[in-house]
C-alpha cells in the first residue's frame, strides 16, 4: 500500500505545512509565467498568415493558463497544476510548430535548431517534473485504496537537484528556490535578441559609427576597424575584424540572415551590389535595414558589394581603401521616415522582405523594393527626414533625387546645417572633382589626409563618405554615401547626421590637412 508520511521527528501537521507551502511558492511563479506567456503571445500577435494564426492560438492558449492557474489560487485546488503542465507541453509543442513555419519562411536554419532544442528539452523537463510530482501525489492527491498514516516512518520527498549530491537529502529552501528557477526557465517561450544595432561584444546599442581602415596602417591586411558609440570617448579599434559576425559590423548585419520572413521586414540596397552590375541611372546609395513589430536597425555605409546576398562575410574588394558606417537602432514606427529617405535616393534592393503589415506602417516601402521613385509631376527633389533612436539621440537624414542635380554636400546638407564642413569622399574616379566650395553658401571643404589613433592615410586610399562640421556649436557628423564628383550630381543619394558632441570631437579630430579657401591677392 502506497502511504504518504513524514520524516522521523516531524509532526504531519509540519508535512502539511511544508506541503501548503510548496503549493503557493509554486502558485505565485505560475502566476507571474501566466501573464508573461499572454505578453509574449501578444508581441507576436501582429503577424501576417500562417504566423498570425499559430500566435492567436497561442494567446488563447496563453488565457486558459492563466485561468487554471486562477482557479488552483482561488479554490486551492491542487490538481489545477497538473493541468497546467499539460499546457505547458502543448505550448512548447506550438513553439516547435512556429519554428518549422519559420523555416518554411527560410528562417535561418541555425537559429531554428536551437530554438527547436530549447523547445524539447522543456518539454523533457515538464514531463519529469510532472511525473515527480504525480509520484508524490502533489497534483492529483493519493492513489486508490491509499491510507495516509502519519505516524509511521517513511523518507520524505525527494527531489533532485542538481547543485547537489546529495539529492535524497531533505531540500534547504535554496535548493527549492534553484528547482522553482529552473521551472520558470522552463515555462518562459523562446524568443529572439531584439533586433537593433550591436557592439563590440554583441550587446544592443543605441547607434554606432565606424571606419574601416585601409591596408597599410593596420595589421589585418585591410579589415580593421575603429568604432564609436555614445558610451566611449574616441576611437576604439575593433577586437575582431570585419569580415568576423562576433565584429559590432558583423553581429549586427547577421541578424537579415536569421529572420522570421512572416514578421520581419529587411532589405539590402546598393548600387554596386554583390549580385548585379553597377546601375548608374539609380541612386548611389548603399545600406541595411532589419524591422521587427516594434524596433529594428538602420545602417547606411559606403562599401561596394556588401553584405553578402547569403550569409555574413566582407568582400575582398573592400578591403582596398577605407570606408565609413553608420548604424542607428530605431522604432518601427520610424520605418515611413527611413523608406522615404531610401525613396528619394533611388536606392537599388538586391535583397528585400516586406510582409503585409509593414506596407500599412510604412507605405513607401512598396515603392522601394519595387524599384520606383517620384513621379514625372514632382517639383521637389530632396527630403530631410527627422530621426529618434530608441534612447532619444536625434538624427536627420538628408536624402536627394538625381533630378535634384547639384552637390548634396555643399548644396544640400551644409545650408541646412547651417555650419561649414570638411567632408571626406572619394575622389579618385574619373568624373571632375567638385572640390572645396566657398562663398554664397556654408562653406564645405575637402579632406586630403585622415588621422585616426595615430594612423594617418590619404584620401586617394578612402572610399569613406564622411562630413563633419567645422563649427563646434553645431557638432553634426554625417555619414552616407555620395562622393563630391559632379557625375554624382545625377545621382541620388544622401547621409545621416547625428549632433553629438563627443562623436563631433572625435570625427573633428580625424580630420587632418584639408583644401581651405583660396585667399585673394
Amino acid at each position: 500500500m502506497y502511504v504518504v508520511k513524514d520524516r522521523p521527528g516531524r509532526s504531519s501537521y509540519a508535512a502539511r505545512r511544508w506541503y501548503a507551502s510548496v503549493c503557493c511558492f509554486l502558485l505565485v511563479y505560475l502566476i507571474i509565467i501566466s501573464v508573461i506567456l499572454i505578453i509574449f503571445a501578444l508581441f507576436s500577435f501582429f503577424g501576417d498568415g500562417i504566423s498570425k494564426g499559430i500566435a492567436v492560438f497561442k494567446l488563447l492558449l496563453s488565457i486558459l493558463f492563466a485561468a487554471v492557474v486562477a482557479f488552483a489560487v482561488v479554490r486551492k485546488n491542487a490538481r489545477a497544476m497538473g493541468i497546467v503542465m499539460i499546457l505547458m507541453l502543448v505550448v512548447a509543442m506550438v513553439d516547435i510548430v512556429n519554428v518549422f513555419v519559420s523555416l518554411l519562411g527560410k528562417s535561418n536554419a541555425g537559429q531554428a535548431f536551437f530554438a527547436i532544442l530549447f523547445s524539447l528539452v522543456r518539454i523533457a523537463y515538464i514531463i519529469h517534473l510532472f511525473f515527480v510530482a504525480n509520484k508524490y501525489s502533489l497534483f492529483f492527491g493519493l492513489p486508490k485504496g491509499t491510507i495516509a498514516n502519519p505516524t509511521k516512518v517513511v523518507p520524505r520527498l525527494q527531489f533532485y537537484n542538481p547543485l547537489t549530491k546529495h539529492s535524497k537529502l531533505a531540500p534547504t529552501l535554496e535548493q527549492k528556490m534553484w528547482k522553482f528557477c529552473l521551472t520558470i526557465a522552463a515555462f518562459i517561450s523562446y524568443g529572439n535578441a531584439r533586433l537593433g544595432c550591436k557592439n563590440m561584444n554583441g550587446e544592443d546599442v543605441d547607434w554606432f559609427a565606424a571606419i574601416k581602415l585601409p591596408p597599410g596602417v593596420d595589421e589585418r591586411k585591410g579589415k580593421s576597424f575603429v568604432y564609436f558609440d555614445s558610451t566611449q570617448d574616441g576611437w576604439e579599434m575593433s577586437p575582431e575584424a570585419i569580415d568576423s559576425n562576433k565584429s559590432a559590423i558583423g553581429a549586427t548585419i547577421n541578424q537579415i540572415y536569421g529572420i522570421d520572413k512572416m514578421r520581419t521586414f529587411t532589405i539590402a540596397y546598393n548600387d554596386d551590389s554583390p549580385v548585379k552590375a553597377v546601375d548608374s541611372n539609380r541612386g548611389h546609395s548603399k545600406g541595411v535595414a532589419a524591422f521587427d513589430n516594434d524596433v529594428g536597425f538602420w545602417m547606411v555605409h559606403s562599401i561596394p558589394n556588401f553584405p553578402p546576398l547569403k550569409k555574413y562575410d566582407y568582400p575582398k574588394s573592400g578591403t582596398r581603401f577605407a570606408q565609413s558606417l553608420l548604424c542607428l537602432s530605431l522604432s518601427t514606427n520610424a520605418l515611413e521616415d527611413v523608406g522615404q529617405y531610401m525613396r528619394f535616393a533611388q536606392v537599388t534592393p538586391f535583397l528585400s522582405n516586406l510582409p503585409d503589415s509593414f506596407k500599412v506602417v510604412a507605405p513607401s516601402l512598396v515603392d522601394v523594393v519595387n524599384k520606383k521613385s517620384l513621379s514625372n509631376s514632382d517639383t521637389i527633389f530632396t527630403t530631410i527626414r527627422g530621426l529618434e533612436t530608441l534612447d532619444g539621440k536625434r538624427a536627420r537624414g538628408f536624402s536627394k533625387h538625381k533630378k535634384f542635380g547639384a552637390d548634396l554636400w555643399y548644396d544640400f546638407i551644409a545650408p541646412n546645417l547651417k555650419t561649414p564642413m570638411a567632408v571626406e569622399t572619394w575622389r579618385s574616379g574619373s568624373g571632375k572633382d567638385v572640390g572645396t566650395k566657398c562663398g554664397k553658401k556654408e562653406n564645405v571643404y575637402d579632406v586630403n589626409t585622415v588621422n585616426i589613433l595615430g594612423k594617418t592615410f590619404l584620401n586617394t586610399n578612402d572610399h569613406s563618405k564622411w562630413g563633419v562640421s567645422m563649427n563646434r556649436d553645431v557638432p553634426a557628423v554625417c555619414i552616407g554615401d555620395v562622393n563630391r564628383q559632379r557625375s554624382q550630381y545625377k545621382r541620388g543619394g544622401g547621409a545621416v547626421c547625428i549632433e553629438d558632441v563627443k562623436l563631433w570631437e572625435t570625427f573633428h579630430g580625424s580630420v587632418g590637412d584639408y583644401n581651405g579657401c583660396r585667399v585673394r591677392p
